[in-house]
């Protein structure tokens, strides 16, 4: 081969080396800058068919790049319908694809059905001062069945009763003859007396806004000064339980048994417009960041949580007529009265 060959060659395994490194510069910068390589948040149970009681081991993984912040769950009384007895962090490892994160739930169930596990929010952020984001975890399914078997479950006939001498058929005779008449002689004492008279009560019951309702119970927790305390968590959890009795009341949804957004999608099929949607997702949005990634707030966001409360009660508020209502009651009237 000719210099003028050798030097062609050099020159086209140059450019081709080159245009590779360009291409894998390329697919970095995406995968660096793409969410599904900053952050990714698995789930796995152990099994996924069990029995009643049964404990199984619910595995939250997430794998993030360095430099991401992340808050970490940590236990928590249920996940679902599914009971949590015990909860540990897994020690943390990084390789290649970054930090790999562990936690681990021990879960059971009392009752039978297919029981879903939701997707469970992971709150982390790119730098310190911006705002968190949520990276969810797939849903997942268990399967609870009966301890009992097949043939246990079947229907089957009475056992035939057991014949009785002619001697306790007649003593058991006699024994029902003379409870009936000391039936009989304690009623009729008993209308001697005049216990047998009720005395009626009356008394009235106010039917009260779902606003005022709501507006008196957010009053009465800010009197409490539970973040002067450092109990966020517990000031956060009761402000939410407010707002969801609020929605309950005002829009008649099932708002203590959906998630947040659960809650949303039932909202806008109420009819409730876009800002006022808006402003009461950021409001779970905050709660959920106090309850679920453990995020420590200031008094200060905590005060404004509290406003932007007031401020969607004051704007979805519903005005009517108080509503008085009647109820009657007996009880028996005291001994001796005629």
């Amino acid at each position: 081969m000719s210099l003028s060959g050798n030097w062609k060659t050099a020159w086209a395994a140059t450019v081709l080396r080159l245009a590779g490194l360009f291409w894998l510069g390329l697919m970095g910068t995406g995968l660096l800058f793409g969410q599904n390589a900053l952050i990714d948040v698995g789930a796995s149970v152990d099994r996924n068919r069990i029995t009643v009681g049964d404990r199984i081991t619910y595995t939250l993984t997430v794998r993030h790049q360095p430099g991401i912040e992340v808050h970490a769950p940590g236990q928590m009384p249920g996940i679902g319908e599914l009971s949590v007895v015990a909860f540990k962090t897994l020690p943390p490892r990084q390789d290649d694809q970054g930090i790999h994160l562990g936690f681990q739930y021990t879960v059971t169930a009392f009752d039978t059905g297919t029981f879903a596990i939701p997707a469970f929010p992971i709150a982390w952020r790119d730098s310190a001062g911006a705002p968190f984001q949520f990276a969810d975890s797939p849903t997942l399914t268990v399967t609870v069945e009966s301890v009992l078997n097949a043939e246990d479950q079947d229907l089957r006939d009475i056992r035939p009763p057991y014949g009785l001498s002619p001697d306790w058929q007649r003593w058991l005779l006699w024994g029902g003859i003379l409870l009936l008449l000391l039936a009989l002689a304690y009623y009729l004492w008993r209308r001697w007396r005049g216990r047998e008279v009720p005395r009626i009560i009356r008394r009235k019951e106010v039917i009260r806004p779902a606003h005022e309702v709501a507006l008196e119970a957010i009053e009465a927790l800010m009197g409490e000064a539970l973040p002067e305390r450092g109990e966020f968590k517990t000031f956060f959890t009761r402000l939410s339980e407010i707002m969801r009795h609020y929605l309950e009341q005002r829009y008649y949804i099932k708002a203590m048994e959906e998630t947040s957004s659960e809650i949303l999608l039932s909202l806008a099929d109420s009819g409730l417009n876009d800002d006022l949607r808006s402003l009461i997702k950021g409001i779970f949005h905050n709660c959920d960041l106090v309850k679920f990634a453990r995020v420590i707030p200031g008094l200060e966001e905590s005060r404004a949580t509290v406003a932007y409360c007031r401020e969607f009660i004051g704007k979805t508020r519903l005005e009517f007529e108080r509503v008085e209502r009647e109820i009657v009651e007996t009880e028996p009237s005291g001994e001796g009265e005629a």
